[in-house]
């Protein structure tokens, strides 16, 4: 019953992550349409698209934030590892476990910060996009949101392979 229930957890964050690649994907590809777009514009017709390094600018906010779920998935986050060969194994088990207990916890509060912040935006209007600032602000928590799911995807799999 725990393999199903792992296969199914593996299956879940695979589809997430190959959706966040995609998005970013996507995304970037818009990016540099529209910095290419822009330099066009500016280089030959003098002109130049007034929203252009802000739709550049929060859009690549967005893409940092989604692509992040996809390094807490391959467990690419930054370690300090280097003194791990001086230390005891059992240290280093609950050394591991601390790290993810405060890992979590940040993740939930920059969840947290990042939703306030968003609705603290709904108060004003990007003048050149004519979109409220909600929208950018909500990178952070849509982000934290798919990390969060990784994280919790990567957690019961460890748990399930160990049972």
């Amino acid at each position: 019953m725990s393999k199903s229930n792992r296969h199914v957890i593996i299956k879940f964050s695979d589809f997430l992550a190959k959706t966040a690649e995609f998005l970013s994907a996507v995304s970037m590809a818009f990016i540099m349409a529209v910095i290419i777009m822009q330099v066009i514009l500016r280089f030959f017709f003098k002109s130049n698209l007034p929203w252009a390094e802000e739709v550049a600018r929060y859009l690549m906010i967005w893409v940092v934030m989604i692509i992040s779920s996809v390094l807490v998935k391959e467990d690419g986050l930054i370690k300090v590892d280097f003194f791990d060969n001086l230390w005891p194994k059992k240290f280093l088990k609950y050394r591991e476990i601390l790290y993810q207990v405060l890992i979590l916890v940040l993740f939930i509060l920059l969840l947290r910060e990042g939703w306030s912040q968003a609705v603290y935006g709904l108060g004003g209007t990007i003048s050149s996009l004519n979109i409220s600032w909600f929208w950018p602000y909500l990178a952070i928590p849509a982000g934290m949101t798919l990390i969060l799911i990784q994280f919790i995807c990567q957690s019961l799999a460890k748990i399930l392979r160990l049972t």
